[in-house]
């Protein structure tokens, strides 16, 4: 017991150092490392009887190929509500959340392209970068996306929810897809075997929660291009209130 401090009443306990190299993949030697998951429930009539955590896009997508109805779950935001106050079951839940080729930024010469799977939170810090850096006549598409995450939930929602969520639901109320569509914004879909193809997103929405999405391909890259000299791009959310609210317009 020598080795552990007197508890001391009038302080917080620090979150575990180890659980935030675990949570990044940098741990020590030593040390557990983060590893694929596929578990297998035995109960009959489970709302969840495979669960998978892949850690390569690779993995996912070889996933997805062999369970081609399986349910992606991020943020656990959508799917969270539907299991919850739907009582929807989902047979096959694949978590995403611990592929960071789904999290990278990369700048080109006519636009970004961001990780589908990068969290609002982070779509938003990188946003308000490039902004800067940019200048207004390229940003302005990357600035009226993040005027419409001011007022999108709260920030413990917004730390776990992701931009590949938001679209591939397909919700009639989200706050950031007219802003994506607005912007001429291009989406990458993915699928076993290097497959890969560039949809729009005036193409990507086919009705009321129905997409281009095939079975077996996943959102993995959104593209969204620069403005250009004499564009004015600017993005508007009409509410009963201005915070945590649902858009009406």
């Amino acid at each position: 017991m020598a080795q552990f401090r007197a508890y001391d009443a009038t302080q917080e306990p620090i979150f575990p150092p180890f659980l935030m190299r675990y949570a990044r993949g940098t741990t020590v030697d030593g040390e557990p490392r983060r590893q694929a998951l596929a578990l297998v429930n035995g109960r009959s009539g489970a709302q969840c009887e495979r669960f998978f955590r892949p850690l390569t896009l690779e993995q996912l997508l070889a996933i997805v190929g062999e369970h081609p109805q399986a349910k992606l779950v991020a943020g656990n935001s959508e799917v969270g509500v539907e299991a919850r106050f739907k009582h929807s079951a989902f047979a096959v839940q694949v978590y995403v959340g611990d592929i960071p080729e789904l999290r990278v930024v990369e700048r080109q010469a006519d636009g970004v392209s961001f990780g589908a799977n990068i969290t609002l939170a982070q779509f938003a810090r990188e946003l308000a970068q490039l902004s800067s850096e940019l200048g207004t006549e390229k940003a302005q598409n990357l600035e009226a996306c993040l005027e419409a995450l001011r007022y999108f939930a709260g920030n413990q929602i917004r730390n776990v929810a992701t931009v590949a969520g938001n679209i591939a639901t397909a919700s009639p109320i989200s706050d950031l897809n007219p802003v994506l569509l607005a912007s001429g914004a291009e989406l990458t879909l993915a699928a076993a075997g290097g497959q890969r193809r560039t949809v729009k997103m005036a193409d990507f929405f086919l009705g009321y929660r129905r997409t281009a999405l095939q079975a077996g391909e996943v959102l993995e890259r959104v593209f969204v291009p620069h403005s250009r000299a004499g564009e004015v791009v600017r993005a508007y959310k009409q509410a009963k209130r201005k915070d945590d609210d649902i858009a009406i317009v």
